[in-house]
């Protein structure tokens, strides 16, 4: 199972740690968390099944599965996880992006080598059949 911790939110993205049967995978950067609004938010903190998937985007790729008021939140590469409307760089309406580590580039929060961080995530997943479950842990508190 992977686990994904996020470690705080804001208008340049929401960090996180993903991990497998305990095992480091990789950073993460998501949308700030906006009580689970399409396209503008992260998804809500829970337990999904994820399997492998092919997105006319992103090609190869993962999707989480029975996400509550969501469709299409998969697991893809990108840099940047901004509040678009304050005029910040994403590569996400709502999915998670694996990355080696947390960087700025261009003034802003990111993550580096995503890609090569996806290429792992994804080698993990399909080394299990090519599906999962995936359970997104908040470490910060989220306004009811």
């Amino acid at each position: 199972m992977f686990d994904l911790y996020r470690t705080g939110t804001g208008v340049q993205g929401t960090p996180g740690v993903i991990f497998f049967d305990g095992d480091f995978i990789s950073v993460s950067l998501e949308l700030q968390w906006l009580d689970n609004q399409r396209d503008i938010s992260c998804v809500k903190a829970g337990l999904y099944r994820i399997t492998v998937h092919e997105s006319p985007k992103f090609g190869h790729c993962a999707k989480l599965h029975a996400v509550p008021g969501r469709d299409d939140i998969l697991v893809h590469w990108g840099n940047w996880a901004g509040v678009l409307s304050l005029e910040y760089l994403s590569n996400t309406l709502g999915c998670i992006m694996p990355g080696t580590i947390f960087t700025e580039l261009v003034g802003q929060s990111a993550i580096k080598d995503s890609k090569k961080a996806f290429a792992v995530f994804m080698e993990v997943l399909e080394a299990v059949g090519g599906e999962s479950t995936i359970n997104i842990h908040d470490l910060f508190e989220v306004a009811a």
